[in-house]
């Protein structure tokens, strides 16, 4: 399932090839002539806006869980929620990697920074950006950042969070033509 583009509700198995021929065909002949310099920069236009970004988001409260689920999927991300511990290392399991990491600070026997250290020291998933949130901005502040990338502190802004969530995505940038 990571490895789909979804074009009119179907599933459509990408590979280079597939990416390149729509590129060229579909994508850069009608619509950007005039701003396609290269293949290049076309595949990466089309990376960047037609592409979801993942975002995989920990948190114990359903509650902020769904909300940020359902604005994240109005915006175009592919979002997976997970409550606990163990569901989060098991997103981890084979191919997948998320292009973003939403970490509550204080979960249930948890502490999520220390969770966004593990990340930030693991060689495979070093390079994910990692937001922290919490209810508790205090006791983050006292006890360091852990190599996060962003601090959110809770209630937030959903407008706030989403101009994070794109600037570390690179999901709001044009390309560089």
């Amino acid at each position: 399932m990571d490895n789909q583009v979804f074009i009119t509700g179907e599933p459509v198995y990408y590979s280079l090839f597939f990416l390149t021929a729509l590129v060229i065909f579909d994508f850069c002949l009608p619509q950007l002539r005039s701003r396609c310099l290269s293949l290049y920069s076309c595949s990466l236009y089309l990376i960047r806006t037609v592409m979801s970004k993942k975002i995989l988001i920990l948190d114990d409260d359903t509650n902020v869980l769904d909300m940020l689920q359902e604005v994240l999927l109005y915006e175009k991300f592919e979002v997976r929620v997970v409550s606990d511990l163990a569901s989060f290392l098991k997103a981890f399991e084979g191919n997948y990697l998320p292009d973003l990491v939403l970490i509550d600070y204080l979960l249930k026997g948890v502490n999520g920074g220390e969770v966004c250290y593990q990340l930030k020291s693991n060689e495979r998933t070093a390079g994910i950006p990692v937001i922290l949130m919490s209810a508790y901005p205090q006791i983050f502040q006292s006890l360091g950042n852990y190599g996060c990338d962003e601090f959110i502190a809770k209630p937030f802004d959903l407008d706030e969070i989403l101009d994070i969530v794109k600037n570390h995505t690179g999901s709001s940038k044009e390309p560089v033509i």
